[in-house]
């Protein structure tokens, strides 16, 4: 339960993550430039929908993490019937 919570709040902290990199990134480009470029540039902000949008994103890659996990799930379904090719005696 809690490894699952981890995963889920990775998932949604990551797009931001990336965003605040992407950010630093371009404020240190801005700083080496600022002697070629005489105008000022301003790098993207965090407003209402580029949050909703970078939360979106983090659910979709839980969603998509989730459903990697669940195909590469080989124990059997307790649904499925115990027959001689899913149980293996050793």
């Amino acid at each position: 339960m809690i490894k699952n919570l981890l995963i889920f709040l990775a998932n949604l902290a990551l797009p931001f993550i990336l965003f605040a990199i992407r950010n630093w990134v371009w404020r240190l480009w801005l700083a080496r430039q600022k002697h070629k470029r005489p105008e000022q540039v301003t790098p993207p902000t965090l407003d209402f929908s580029r949050a909703l949008r970078l939360v979106f994103y983090g659910l979709l890659m839980f969603f998509l993490f989730m459903v990697a996990l669940r195909m590469s799930d080989n124990t059997a379904s307790p649904r499925t019937p115990r027959s001689s090719d899913t149980v293996i005696d050793y």
